[in-house]
């Protein structure tokens, strides 16, 4: 039971991540944010957001 807990938990962690990195793209691509912003504040890294621009 425990290593299902465990394989729960991971996935709602990266499903936040992935939110994250899609917010983040969202808000540059509209110019409501630089990279930077996005970066510091939503906790991404550069690469995701430049690898998803438009």
């Amino acid at each position: 039971m425990t290593d299902m807990l465990y394989e729960k938990q991971g996935s709602y962690l990266q499903g936040g991540e992935d939110k994250a990195r899609e917010i983040a793209n969202i808000l540059v691509n509209a110019g409501k944010l630089t990279r930077e912003e996005a970066v510091s504040l939503l906790h991404v890294s550069k690469s995701d957001i430049l690898s998803n621009t438009k």
